[in-house]
């Protein structure tokens, strides 16, 4: 499975990334790092039989820096979109640290804006493709309605599409059609606080949602486990964000 990491400049995605894998921080995007995902049906497996070697799934983490542009503006580069339809799911981090929640709820927001407006794009250009070369009716149909939800602002992931609608869409990368999880980033001092408005916001758009502080996040990644469980403890967390994490992830694509 591969994630990507992927928001707006100065969210913290270099230190999700880092708190996520344990990975030290890193400058830059493109950043790759792999983590294993828990399961406790392998280790009871491994307890009963004790093989030689025991290999968990893993999740790829790609780190994505989509901040070449403001808040709103309509400029994704070209690059960064054709980087983000590679991806099995988009992490989107949102900044809950600098603005509180209300300021994340808005970059939530604003972020979605970014993809409907890119799916629009395409499809726009698809259907004038269609319509000079008097392509497949169910093509056309099916990118109609298409257009219909993402001028109305709605995720073409909402969409009631059959299995064979959905494939005829793959081609496309449409990115508002892929999973995504919304990652709220807070700080240090909000590590174990209730985030209503996230979990609201998230809720709203039938999305999962990961609150955390990546600092904190990144420290505890470096304890052994008794002490990682009496810091977890001590901060109101049932589990690291990096388990919770791979658990929304493996919800969200079943």
């Amino acid at each position: 499975m591969k994630v990507g990491l992927v928001g707006f400049g100065s969210s913290g995605k270099s230190s999700v990334f880092s708190a996520l894998t344990g990975s030290p921080p890193q400058t830059g995007k493109g950043a790759v790092s792999s983590t294993r995902v828990p399961d406790q049906r392998i280790d009871a497996l491994a307890d009963m039989w004790q093989p030689r070697k025991t290999t968990y799934a893993e999740i790829v983490f790609v780190d994505y820096t989509v901040g070449s542009f403001g808040r709103g503006s309509g400029a994704l580069s070209p690059a960064i979109l054709a980087e983000m339809r590679t991806l099995d799911v988009l992490a989107e981090v949102a900044d809950a640290f600098s603005g509180g929640e209300d300021g994340a709820v808005g970059d939530i927001d604003s972020f979605r804006d970014e993809l409907l407006l890119s799916d629009l794009a395409v499809v726009e250009s698809r259907l004038g493709r269609l319509a000079r070369q008097k392509g497949d009716d169910r093509e056309e149909a099916l990118l109609r309605r298409c257009l219909e939800a993402l001028e109305e602002s709605r995720e073409l992931r909402l969409l009631d599409l059959s299995e064979a609608e959905n494939e005829a869409l793959l081609g496309f990368g449409f990115l508002s059609l892929k999973p995504r999880i919304i990652v709220a980033n807070f700080a240090e001092s909000e590590a174990g606080g209730g985030h209503e408005k996230i979990d609201a916001k998230a809720k709203a758009l039938g999305l999962e949602a990961v609150c955390m502080s990546a600092p904190i996040e990144y420290e505890i990644s470096r304890l052994d486990a008794d002490e990682r469980t009496e810091f977890l403890e001590e901060l109101g967390l049932k589990a690291v964000a990096s388990d919770r994490f791979v658990a929304a992830c493996y919800r969200l694509l079943d």
